[in-house]
Order: C-alpha cells, then structure tokens, then sequence
C-alpha cells in the first residue's frame, strides 16, 4: 500500500490549515534557543515553522520531496534557520544526536506493519541524548468510527477564508481492516466560490491505529519508556479520547 505524499503536499495546508491546537505543546517542549530538536513527519510546516521561531536547531525529515520543497519556501519567506531533510523515518542516519525527537499528528501512524514501526524507533534511538525526549502523537479511532458506513463519504469540516471568498469542504470516507489494524481513508476535498464548486480533490491514505497499552509495549520493546500519556493535549490520562500523545524517555 503506497501513499503519494507529493499529492498531499499539494493538499495538505488547505485541508489541515486550522489544526493549531498543538503548536502550544510542542513550542512549550523546547527548554533553551539551542534546543536540538528533529521532527519526523515535518510535512510542509504545520509544527515546525512555529519551532523554527523559537530555536535554531531544527532538523525537519520528510520522506516527500514535495512537501520538503515547500517547507523550505516557507521558511525561506520567513528568514527562519532549519535544516530540512528528505529521508524516511525508518531509516534516516544524521551526524548528529538531539534533546528532542517529535512525531506529531500521527505520523508515525503512517507505519503501516510493527516491523516499520520498530525500524523507526531504532532509529530515532540512535539519535536520541540519553537524557532526550521522544514525542509520538497518534490517535484510536472511536466506536463511532468502526460503525461508519465505509461507502459514504461524511463530513469532516468546512473552512471558509473571507479575504478570498473561498470556502473548503472536507469529507471522508473509511474502512478498516481489523487484522491489520490499518484504516484506509479517501479524503474529498471541495473547493467553492460563492455557492459553486470550483475544484475538487481526491487523495487516499492508510493509518495504522494502535491500542494504548500495545504501544506502551511496542515503545518499551525498542528501548522507550512512557512516561505520561496525554489526550487532547491536556493531562489527562483517559483513553476514552481519541488522541494520544506519548512522551517517552531513553532506557539506556
């Protein structure tokens, strides 16, 4: 199963544009200007444009040549100093070690078997301080989710920008494989202008959900302990929500 990330690269500020809710984190988990930080996943910027304001060694990995090339425009636009790089997360090999390794909105979900998932956190273990951080968020889809009709396309959200009169309907429609785990999703995205559709987009995509405590297991397998679980970016630790970010230490 392959996903063209450079058509998402095309697709992905329009359709995740309004997803800041996490910025605070990640920005509060850099603790000095020189913080060395690698982010997994970087995409074209949503989070690591935000950490570029704040430290000055960012490395950003993304396995789309597309979605590297316009972060890089971005930041270029911005006069901001990171260092982006075109790799895959189960496999990279940088020259340096960092105080905090990032996965952010589900990207590491994007390991589709737990042999690509360990080959990540080998990785991300060799290039992590032994005092570093290790950030992953993913998510578990809710009851609500499995009973979806996968023939249907349901609405996600509707994004309406008033100095250019467009407005941006996302929809989706998903099925899931139990064996696997892996969810496939196509995603339509309906671009309009005063009432008329303009555009429209498709993409598909596949995620590999993962129950909490069988991460908790996955991560500790590959030399990670969890240290806090938080759900909605609040510090709560009920699984009951969909979100999961874990904060994972170093075992030595």
């Amino acid at each position: 199963m392959t996903i063209n990330y450079d058509i998402w690269a095309n697709l992905y500020d329009t359709v995740y544009e309004d997803v800041v809710d996490d910025i605070p984190y990640y920005i509060d988990q850099i603790k000095k200007p020189d913080y060395e930080v690698l982010e997994l996943g970087c995409g074209t910027g949503r989070v690591s444009i935000p950490i570029a304001e704040i430290t000055s060694n960012l490395t950003a990995l993304d396995l789309s040549t597309q979605m590297v090339t316009i972060l890089k425009e971005k930041s270029m636009q911005r006069g901001l100093l990171l260092d982006c790089v075109i790799g895959d997360m189960r496999s990279f090999a940088l020259d340096s070690k960092f105080d905090l390794v990032i996965i952010p909105f589900r990207g590491f979900q994007s390991l589709l078997t737990v042999s690509d998932q360990e080959q990540c956190l080998t990785a991300i273990h060799k290039h992590l301080k032994h005092d570093g951080k290790v950030i992953v968020d993913m998510f578990f889809p809710s009851l609500e989710m499995f009973d979806q009709d996968s023939r249907v396309f349901y609405d996600v959200k509707k994004i309406y920008d008033e100095a250019s009169g467009r407005s941006t309907l996302v929809k989706h429609k998903s099925s899931f494989d139990t064996h696997t785990q892996v969810i496939q999703t196509t995603l339509v995205v309906e671009i309009s202008r005063a009432g008329t559709v303009t555009e429209t987009r498709y993409a598909d995509f596949p995620l590999r959900y993962t129950h909490p405590r069988e991460a908790e297991y996955l991560f500790l397998n590959n030399g990670f302990m969890t240290k806090n679980i938080i759900n909605n970016f609040t510090n709560s630790v009920e699984y009951q929500t969909s979100e999961m970010v874990f904060e994972l230490g170093k075992i030595t």
